[in-house]
């Protein structure tokens, strides 16, 4: 999370799984004593410049991880009554 606001990135959401299995066929699963075998998703939602420089930091980092990359429209109701889900911000273009 930190390193996302280093970058910029306004929002990210970390998600803990109970188990996964890896691309390679392996189960991970952190057990009483142990948590670093626990699978965990980090979301962002981003403009295409900000995903190449968050990748570009990944790969300085030499990190070995899997990821996907998805088009998404996204926008903020207010609370307030104000905007509407006509009013979506589209990123994929």
């Amino acid at each position: 999370m930190q390193t996302a606001q280093k970058h910029g990135i306004r929002g990210a959401t970390v998600t803990g799984a109970l188990a996964g299995l890896g691309h390679d066929g392996q189960a991970h699963a952190p057990n009483l004593f142990d948590y670093s075998d626990q699978p965990v998703q980090v979301t962002f939602v981003v403009s295409r410049s900000e995903a190449q420089q968050i990748f570009q930091h990944l790969q300085e980092e030499r990190l070995q991880l899997f990821y996907k990359i998805l088009p998404v429209e996204f926008g903020v109701l207010k609370g307030d009554g104000s905007g509407s889900p006509e009013m979506l911000l589209d990123l994929a273009s």
